[in-house]
Formats: structure tokens, sequence, C-alpha cells
């Protein structure tokens, strides 16, 4: 499977980007081979610095990451993991949700808790205990991937490869290790169960690779859709990763969407159960997420058309119209995860300069610190943060932030101090070209930052700076108006 630095990012405030980091492989780049085997485009990597001192893309084995993160629950006495269970019905009044499972050698069970998430994929059944139907973007294909361990004589591509032939689209993936992955379109003449016949699936994978070369760990043919559930929220009942959305791999941002859905959710679910937030705070889940997920599935759309194309004239005009394109960029096409970008939600709302900046990603560079050289995100911790590169609106934010109980804890961290001006100021020093483009190309001094690593907003003068900490404390607060801890 595929990862970006998105996803690392919310490993590492989970703690576990360290274990993750140690098993991941770097991604090596895409090239796309047309009709006849000619090369039509490739995708680089972007070298170091990283914006987010993650490397973009990486690529994990799956097994290996599930086991991780399950390890990872093993450090809460409060969580407990059932194996096994299939959710049959639940029901939810308004304090609490009633769930009822059932396992094949201990029957049904009774789950109670103040919320649920759907996290149980495709086929949901949590998603159709809240009827949410889905939208239907518009791809329906079969394609099997075959999982093959590679012995140590074989000679295989350094990097993934994209097979666009019209007579058999596929692809080649690059694992951990010598583990290796073949994904090969089903045609339109082919029954997807014929690939529970090994010989057949090794007939049509020499079209790839040696099969001599390689021993198959496993073949599972899989329907690939464009679907997004209407709604994502019904009263305490959420749907996340799968059963929100499912995604096409072409981009590997299938699960990538997922961890996403479930960093936006989690400071906002906490903010509500430990921190007294009214629960619409938890409605601006599914306004952020719904659209960043379906603008994903439309990108993977459009490239399992330039990918996936059967029609051999079409696909010789397609190979015509890349290799012009590769031919008329002077530099080679970088590999870079989606660009995130929020349009709603929990952001600054209204004009001006504090608009601009809202909803955009904030990098996370690394930064020379009274303690060393840290990540920003170690610096700053969790909760909403300051990055200034004004000193007077660095001081005004942490006067202001003082004086508020819900933003007293928050940092406000000064770029290109080497001294602390005031104690609650976090200075950081060195020239960083990553923190300086995001802070020019908005035309902003002043940015406040959200747990996630999105900016609420951004400022000039001291006068956008106090409504901007106003309208989030607004957006923070009670019904009543009563602020509330983000987290």
């Amino acid at each position: 499977m595929t990862a970006d630095y998105e996803a690392q990012r919310a490993f590492h405030m989970a703690g576990l980007a360290g274990p993750i980091e140690a098993e991941f492989y770097p991604h090596p780049g895409t090239e796309y081979l047309g009709g006849g085997g000619k090369f039509i485009k490739a995708l680089s990597c972007k070298s170091d610095p990283f914006s987010l001192c993650w490397r973009p893309s990486f690529i994990l084995h799956q097994p290996t990451l599930e086991g991780i993160l399950r390890n990872g629950l093993n450090r809460f006495k409060n969580v407990h993991v059932f194996l096994g269970e299939s959710v049959k019905r639940f029901a939810q009044d308004g304090d609490e949700v009633v769930v009822t499972t059932q396992h094949p050698n201990h029957g049904q069970r009774l789950f109670r808790g103040q919320y649920l998430l759907g996290c149980d994929g495709a086929s949901s059944a949590v998603r159709r205990g809240m009827k949410s139907s889905l939208d239907d973007l518009g791809l329906d294909e079969w394609w099997v991937a075959v999982d093959a361990y590679v012995r140590t004589d074989a000679r295989l591509p350094e990097r993934c490869v994209r097979y666009c032939y019209p007579g058999r689209p596929g692809a080649y993936i690059v694992g951990p290790g010598h583990i290796r992955r073949w994904e090969m379109k089903i045609m339109p003449y082919e029954d997807p169960d014929q690939f529970n016949d090994s010989k057949y699936t090794r007939r049509i994978l020499t079209n790839f690779v040696d099969t001599n070369l390689i021993d198959v760990l496993q073949t599972k043919a899989h329907r690939i859709r464009g679907l997004v559930a209407k709604r994502w929220r019904s009263g305490r009942v959420f749907l996340l990763g799968g059963a929100a959305c499912q995604m096409p791999p072409f981009l590997g941002e299938e699960s990538c969407s997922g961890f996403q859905d479930a960093f936006n959710f989690a400071w906002k679910l906490n903010s509500v159960i430990l921190g007294g937030a009214d629960s619409s705070v938890l409605d601006t889940y599914a306004k952020e997420r719904r659209p960043q997920a379906c603008a994903a599935v439309e990108s993977a759309k459009c490239l399992s058309l330039v990918v996936g194309e059967l029609d051999g004239n079409i696909a010789l005009q397609r190979d015509e119209l890349l290799v012009a394109g590769v031919k008329a960029v002077a530099q080679p096409l970088v590999l870079q995860p989606m660009g995130s970008r929020l349009r709603a939600g929990l952001i600054a709302r209204g004009v001006g300069d504090y608009k601009r900046a809202a909803g955009a990603l904030f990098p996370q560079p690394w930064v020379e610190t009274s303690g060393g050289k840290k990540r920003l995100d170690d610096v700053v911790r969790w909760g909403f943060y300051v990055v200034s590169l004004d000193e007077e609106l660095a001081q005004i934010a942490a006067c202001e932030f003082a004086g508020v109980p819900v933003l007293a804890d928050s940092k406000v961290v000064l770029v290109g101090a080497s001294v602390a001006v005031r104690e609650q100021i976090l200075c950081v020093s060195g020239r960083n070209l990553d923190l300086k483009s995001w802070f020019d190309a908005f035309g902003v001094r002043i940015a406040i930052v959200r747990p996630d690593g999105f900016a609420y907003g951004a400022a000039n003068t001291s006068r956008q700076l106090r409504a901007l900490i106003k309208s989030l404390l607004l957006a923070l607060s009670r019904t009543n108006g009563t602020a509330i801890h983000p987290l």
C-alpha cells in the first residue's frame, strides 16, 4: 500500500511514526509505458528537504502496518479489542449508541458508547444502518492484484510501472524487501472468477514478468468503484475510511484518505468529549473531508481512464500527447501527494488576509530551538498554535491567548529570533525556506494553525489578528457562547 506525508504526520502525532518509518520503503517513482512498451511519461520523487519532514510518498506492507497500529493500542488500558465481531444493528438516543454484534463462537454482544464510528469498509454495516446511500462518480472496473515474493536473482524494474497497454492494462508496484505487486485489468470478455485458477492467472501474468522468478503469495480480484456516501453523520454515528468513500487505487490515496478522515475527526471528537464543545463541531468533519474525498476520486478516475484505455486508436493518441507533454517540460515531473486545501468547515470565514490562507496545509519543517533541532509538530504538540514572522504580532497573540482559558496553553512560535521575547513565546532560528515560502505565497505575517496542521487563518495586522482570534473562539464555543477547549 502507498501512504503519504499527511498520513505519516498523523502517525507521528499518534506516537507511531518511528516504527512505521523503520518499515516503509521510499516511493521510487513511476514510469508509464504506452502501446508496444513505449515510454510515455515518468514521475520522479521529490528530494529532501520535505515540507512536512516526511517523504511525500512511501510504500508499506499493509499487514506490517496493521500490526504496528494494533500494537500501538496496547499503550492504552482503556482500549479493548474484540476480533471477529460483525455489526448486526445499532440504536441511538440523545445520550448513547447501543450496538449489537455477532461473533461466530460467542454469539451476540451489546456494546454501549457515546459515539459509534463506522470504519468497517466498503460493505459497511454501519452505513447501511444509517441508511446513507452512495453517490456513484462513474467508475466501475474489475482488476486483479497479485502479490509475490521475488527471488534474489530476478532483475526487475527499480521503479513502479504503469503499463498503459490497450490489450491488457496493468501495473507493477515495488514493495518493501522482496515483495512486489502486479495489477492487471480484467477485460470485458473475462469473468473475475477465472482468476481463481492459478494457472490462468500465471498465464496472464507472463505479459508482465517471468513467473519462474516469483513465488505468488496471494491473488485477489476486486471491483474498483468511485463511490462516496451522501451522509457521513447520523446523530452520534459517523462514517470514516472505506465506509465513507470507495476510492480507485490509481493515485495510492485510498488508504491515505482513511487516515486523513481519522486525523480530522479525532481532535474534534476529543474536543467534544473532553473539552466541552457542542457536538455541532463534529459537523465540520464531513464538510471538510467529503469534498476532498470527491476530488480525490475524480482525479483517480481520470488517471484510470488514461491507464486503462482499451481502444487502440485512442491509446495511440494518448501516447502521442503524453510524449509531447514530457518533451515540452524542461524538468521531470515530481511525484507529490494530492494537494490538500479545506474550502469549508472549521476555518476562518469572510474576506481579507485572514481568509486568504484559511484551510491551507501548513508546513512542518525542522526548526532550531533552544533544545536543539526538532520537528515543528514536536515543538507545538497537539493544540492550536500560532506561527509568526513578526515579533509584535507574536506578542499580541501571546497576550490574547494568555487571557482566554481556551487558548492559554496554545503555543506561539516566533520565527527568526534566537532568544525569547516573552515567556509564552517559543523562538526558533535558522533559515527556513519552507516557512518563508508559505508566508510569502499568501502574503501574510502570522498564522493560526489547527491541531491537524491546517491553517485556521492568517493575518498581517494587529486588528486582523484580534478579529481572527475572536472568530476562532466563536467557532470553538458552545451554542450558548461559552468558549471550549479544542483538545
